[in-house]
Parts: C-alpha cells; structure tokens; sequence
C-alpha cells in the first residue's frame, strides 16, 4: 500500500517540474531571448501550439508555447 502512495507523490511532483518550466506567452510579452534552440510548430493550415526553446541573456533555458499556423499551409 505504502507504495502506491509513493508512486503517486512522485507522479504529482515529477508533473509540476515539468509544468513549471514551460511559460505560455500573451501577446505583448517581453522576452530576453540570446539563442533559440528549438521551435516545433503544428502541421497544416489551423491554429496549433507552438513550442519554442531557448536561452535568455544569463544562459537559462526557457521553453515558451504560443498559437500560431502551421508551418506547411500553401493556401
């Protein structure tokens, strides 16, 4: 029993260091952005999420999602 709730905590632990590294961003944001490291975008011509990474002035890595249409709409 004493393991179940182990393998719970670190279920609900290991989803909040993930979520918490990853920033949705609103329109007008700043960001410090050196390098990008990264930048998977939706297929198609819809409106998808967008994730991009990348390092700020200090040499953090950030990952950053945003809307945005598909990289292969030819319409």
């Amino acid at each position: 029993m004493k393991s179940k709730y182990w393998l719970f905590g670190l279920a609900v632990v290991a989803q909040g260091a993930f979520s918490a590294d990853v920033q949705q961003y609103s329109y007008g944001q700043k960001l410090d952005v050196a390098q990008i490291i990264s930048i998977k975008a939706p297929e198609g011509c819809d409106v998808g999420e967008a994730t991009m990474v990348y390092k700020d002035s200090n040499g953090q890595t950030h990952t950053l999602t945003y809307l945005r249409t598909g990289e292969n709409c030819y319409e």
